[in-house]
């Protein structure tokens, strides 16, 4: 990092914190500009999909934790045999099939569902 930084025309000096993890630079403000160093930064780190990536709503971020959670915790109560990723879709399956058995027409889209989170890569390009 500090060889790579050393080497763009306008940067002085580069010293590199492995301690506390940071990069103090002196430049050149008239000979390279802030957005530009930032940049290769950016690059040499390999953050460019941090930095494209939308930021997630705190909502989202709280639903995908439990979710997380719940997965985690059906997982642990089964033994390892089922988590709640599989448990949904065979849920679905189940339903589906005595929906239909019983002459509802709810059961189709039951088992739709269940097939979309069974086998995504099938439909998944299409």
């Amino acid at each position: 990092m500090k060889k790579r930084l050393g080497g763009l025309s306008g940067v002085i000096d580069v010293e590199v914190n492995s301690v506390s993890g940071s990069i103090c630079l002196r430049f050149a403000d008239d000979q390279l500009k802030p957005e530009l160093l930032l940049a290769a930064i950016i690059r040499l780190l390999g953050l460019e999909r941090q930095i494209e990536r939308p930021p997630r709503p705190w909502v989202g971020r709280e639903v995908q934790q439990t979710g997380e959670a719940l997965n985690r915790a059906v997982y642990e109560r089964t033994g390892g045999m089922i988590d709640f990723y599989t448990a949904m879709p065979l849920l679905l399956v189940i339903l589906g099939v005595r929906n239909i058995a019983a002459g509802k027409m709810l059961g189709w889209p039951l088992l739709w569902w269940a097939y979309r989170e069974l086998f995504p890569p099938l439909w998944k390009d299409r």
